[in-house]
């Protein structure tokens, strides 16, 4: 990619809101890639900077995947509550 593809990317990224759940026990640890409002039931909306809602969501979910393996966690057992949202589509 060059540093006009790169330029244009940038111009063109707009916010995208992607909401999800998560389990409780989950711990939040480090710097965010993106704004996040928790409420309650464990549902969480996260603002994120994106070219579509699509990659939107791929960013979302990339990043609890790591933070789950990172922290430790099993990710089979976080992995219903993080795609449970897809399933109500």
């Amino acid at each position: 990619m060059n540093a006009n593809d790169v330029i244009d990317r940038v111009k063109n990224l707009k916010e995208f809101q992607v909401e999800f759940t998560f389990n409780r026990d989950f711990l939040f640890s480090g710097k965010l890639p993106f704004d996040l409002l928790i409420g309650p039931n464990e549902k969480g909306i996260a603002t994120v900077l994106a070219a579509s809602q699509e990659e939107a969501e791929e960013k979302v979910m990339e990043y609890f995947h790591n933070t789950i393996i990172d922290q430790g966690y099993d990710i089979d057992y976080y992995e219903d509550d993080l795609n449970e949202d897809d399933d109500d589509q």
